[in-house]
């Protein structure tokens, strides 16, 4: 993988980041423990399904596409491969999990014994947990809920030894089979479709298709991007009347995704390697410390700015576009302290990255 590969693959990691801590900005629903806050339909519902329903979507897929390929780069698939990349990723993933997964629980622990706070929570209190809701709320449905994609990842890295059979031998048949199951939105219990399919799609790529990332696609974006705004568009519209066949909100959920993650690829292509357009690369590594520490922070910021002000439709715009861009600057602060004041726990909880 030559330098230019490399910073892109950041570079659209750090911005497919920032969409996630947007797509968890929606608000149109928000839970305090006095009053459930419903947005009615309108222009600000109609932006923040534009944006956390549309656009923000594609994030997560271009997450498990990215693992995928990097899981299997220069990969010969030898059992000593796989035990060595299985041992990295406890590091990489598991103890950041049970960190951030065990902290955020605590932390929660410590809030719910302040009575002031007891407005903000609205589920049962941590204290009145059995020990089997405990263990759950660690290891299955942690309080940071975002950790859900630590928690496919590393299930996908359990099958990576027979993904990788499947991909080396099926070859265009495993990406057919997993595109079905995404497509059609089959339950796989232990993991969600959406996860396996990109994150095959990655794995396909980084196994039969490497020279394809090589290669600039400098033309064609800008047709790419507003193909994806028009079907994200047509989408949005149809959920703002409450257009009620789902097969159909779906099908236009799934193309564009599939055309944004295009569109995405070659935006970096046209801007940066036709404009020279330089980045900051010493931003770019706080991507994994925004993740796990943006939430549940962001849903306190939300609460506490609807707590403080009006509940109308404009406030609830106002605050979908504040919060998100307050927690991510409140991220990057704390991150770049605790990087400078205690560098190894800094690694540590962020698995060495």
């Amino acid at each position: 993988m030559d330098e230019y590969l490399s910073l892109k693959l950041k570079v659209i990691s750090f911005v497919s980041m920032l969409l996630v801590v947007f797509l968890h900005s929606y608000n149109l629903v928000v839970n305090l423990d006095s009053e459930v806050i419903l947005l009615d339909q309108g222009y600000s519902s109609f932006i923040q399904n534009f944006f956390s329903q549309g656009i923000c979507r594609v994030a997560v897929p271009l997450f498990f596409s990215i693992s995928g390929y990097l899981f299997f780069l220069n990969t010969k698939g030898t059992l000593n491969e796989f035990v060595s990349k299985f041992n990295k990723r406890l590091k990489t993933i598991v103890v950041p999990y049970l960190f951030w997964s065990v902290s955020w629980l605590l932390f929660f622990l410590f809030l719910q014994s302040i009575p002031q706070l007891a407005m903000f929570f609205y589920n049962k209190n941590i204290i009145d947990y059995t020990a089997k809701e405990i263990v759950t709320a660690i290891l299955i449905h942690p309080i940071p809920y975002q950790l859900w994609f630590l928690r496919d990842l590393m299930c996908l890295v359990i099958l990576a030894p027979l993904l990788f059979f499947l991909i080396k031998k099926t070859k265009y048949f495993a990406l057919a089979l997993v595109l079905i199951i995404w497509f059609f939105d089959l339950n796989l219990i232990v993991l969600g479709n959406e996860s396996l399919f990109f994150f095959v799609v990655g794995s396909f790529i980084s196994i039969h298709k490497n020279e394809i990332l090589a290669k600039k696609i400098t033309k064609g974006a800008l047709v790419y991007t507003l193909i994806w705004l028009a079907i994200l568009l047509i989408k949005t519209l149809l959920m703002q009347y409450r257009y009620d066949d789902a097969f159909v909100i779906s099908f236009l959920h799934k193309v564009s995704v599939l055309i944004g993650i295009l569109a995405v690829w070659s935006l970096y292509d046209s801007l940066v390697f036709n404009s020279g357009m330089k980045t900051n690369s010493k931003v770019l590594n706080y991507s994994f410390f925004i993740f796990v520490l943006h939430e549940p922070m962001l849903q306190f910021l939300k609460k506490i700015l609807f707590y403080l002000t009006y509940k109308n439709e404009l406030i609830s715009l106002i605050i979908y576009f504040a919060a998100p861009i307050i927690t991510i600057i409140i991220c990057l602060f704390a991150g770049f302290i605790l990087k400078r004041i205690a560098p190894k726990f800094y690694l540590f909880i962020c698995g060495g990255r």
